[in-house]
Order: C-alpha cells, then structure tokens, then sequence
C-alpha cells in the first residue's frame, strides 16, 4: 500500500527533473505497519503467560461437616476476558474480577452471613435448619475486596496459584481446633448439652441456661463458637447486671457476655430455667465445665438449638 500524496509529490518532482523511470521503493511513498512483530514480542509473552495460567481456591481446610467446602478454579479462558495491555503492562478488569469472587466464593461458601441457615444434625432432633442466630458468631466470611486485590496481582504477575480466599472471619479449622466434627450442642429445649469430639462423644450433662420468662435474659439459639477461655473470674456487677459472680471456668460463645461457666446449683436440667435460669449463660457443674475447659479449644464450635 502506498501514501498516493508522496508518490504523487514525488513523482512530480522526477518528471520536472526529466526522469521518466519512477522508483517507488525511492519515494518513500510505501506505508509501513503501525504495529511490528518485534513490538508484539513482550505482548505475546504476557498473553502466552495468561494463556498457560490457573488460579485454584482451596476451602477444603474446613469443618466441612458444617460449612460447605471445596475447590474453585479460575481458568485461562475466563482471565483471557479480562485482561487488557498497554505499553507491556496487564490491565484486569477489577469490576469483572469482583463479580467472579463474590459469585463462585463468597455466595457459594460464605456461612457468616446475616439470614444464613445450616442443616444441623440435633442429637435429640434429628435433622433441623439452624439459623446463625441474632448474635452467632461462628462461620466463614469471604473479605471480596482483598481476594479481589490478590487475584489482579497474582494475574499481572502471571503466578499459577493454589490459595485460600482472604477471610474478615474463619470458621472452625480442624487443623486448629485437633480434629474433624468437633463442637459443643446445646438444647435449650431439653436442657441439655453434648461435647463431641471428632464425632464421638466427649461428655455430656444437664444445664441450667437463660430464664425463659424473660426476654433479655434468654439464652438465644444459633452458630456460636468458644470465643476465649479464663480461668477464674467474676462476672457481671451488682451496679449493672444485678450480680457479682465468682466463677472458676468461664468460656464466652458471643460478644455479648453470653458463655459456658460453672455455677453451684442444688440441681440442673429440667425446667429449672422457667423460673430460675440464668442471665443468659450456659451454667454447668463444676466438674463438667472444669472438664471442657481442659479439653476445649478457642474456635470450636457451639451449636444452640431451640
């Protein structure tokens, strides 16, 4: 292809200087590409590296038992979509890159989530539906944002990766808390709890939890897990709560002051908690909160069903 305007200028000028034979390749008059091989070379590298790339999200390392789990893998087709270049630099589209986090990760496994409901198998009841609960504080929460943000980095680093989502909260790891299927249930019905440990029965025993009769004093069911563990406290003020408590094992499950502690009682159990529950905790014989706080680890979860 040639400019028309510099060959016809040329060819003007060879004319007026008595050349008839024109040269073209002379004139300067061939268009040359805007875009060479040897420019694209960098380009190709950065596509061919996209093209050979797979980012694996791994969710196995959870207590699957409550929590979906599994694995979810970005191919190169769908980073193909998204990736842009310019001077040798990847663009990604952050907005695409977002809407593919919380589609295939928060939405598919996310379990702290207001409105979220889990089946649970109740020892006494069998299969229910056990919503987190108005203070639950047991489940994963997908952080979208920084999952977003290391994705686009590990895309223009052109890195094939295995990784974990970034997490505002985690659920139980059966890594951390020593084993699978492991977690406290208590039935606020049947006034009653049951500590299994890798699916087998640790221990169990009557309680007294919140009275019933009262509102702001109920034990709320939902997904909890043991929060921390101290060991020798007192509990509540006369000035605001209305009690001075000396306990000896206190394991709060919420933020709320809502926990596992031993408190004297002539009895436990039975309907003990119509007329004379507690403030909302889960009170135990002191051999049986001594036992749990020796055996128990700061994550593991307690399930309170109605």
């Amino acid at each position: 292809m040639v400019d028309t305007k510099i060959l016809a200028d040329y060819t003007i000028e060879q004319l007026r200087a008595g050349n008839q034979r024109i040269d073209i390749a002379a004139s300067g008059a061939y268009l040359t590409a805007k875009v060479k091989a040897s420019d694209l070379t960098n380009t190709l590298s950065l596509y061919s590296t996209i093209g050979d790339m797979t980012i694996t999200y791994d969710m196995t390392d959870r207590e699957a038992s409550f929590d979906p789990a599994g694995t979810e893998v970005l191919s190169a087709d769908t980073i193909s979509q998204w990736v842009t270049t310019e001077n040798d630099q990847i663009t990604v589209d952050e907005e695409a890159a977002t809407a593919w986090v919380t589609e295939n990760i928060a939405n598919k496994y996310d379990t702290y989530v207001t409105g979220y409901s889990r089946t649970f198998q109740a020892t006494l009841d069998g299969t229910i539906d056990l919503p987190i609960g108005s203070t639950g504080i047991y489940g994963w929460k997908t952080d979208v944002a920084a999952t977003t943000s290391a994705l686009i980095s590990y895309i223009q680093n052109g890195e094939s990766v295995t990784v974990e989502p970034e997490y505002i909260q985690a659920g139980a790891r059966p890594s951390v808390i020593g084993s699978d299927n492991t977690y406290i249930e208590v039935d606020l019905c049947h006034q009653h709890l049951w500590y299994y440990v890798n699916g087998e029965l640790y221990l169990e025993s009557d309680v007294v939890t919140g009275l019933d009769s009262d509102p702001s004093r109920q034990t709320p069911p939902g997904a909890f897990r043991v929060w921390s563990k101290e060991n020798g406290r007192y509990l509540g003020t006369m000035e605001v709560q209305g009690y001075h408590t000396w306990v000896d094992y206190w394991m709060p499950i919420d933020h709320t002051g809502i926990g596992l502690h031993d408190l004297s009682r002539s009895a436990y159990g039975g309907d003990i908690y119509k007329t004379n529950g507690s403030h909302g905790c889960i009170n135990l014989p002191l051999d049986v909160a001594s036992n749990i706080y020796q055996q128990v680890i700061v994550g593991t979860p307690v399930f309170i069903t109605p």
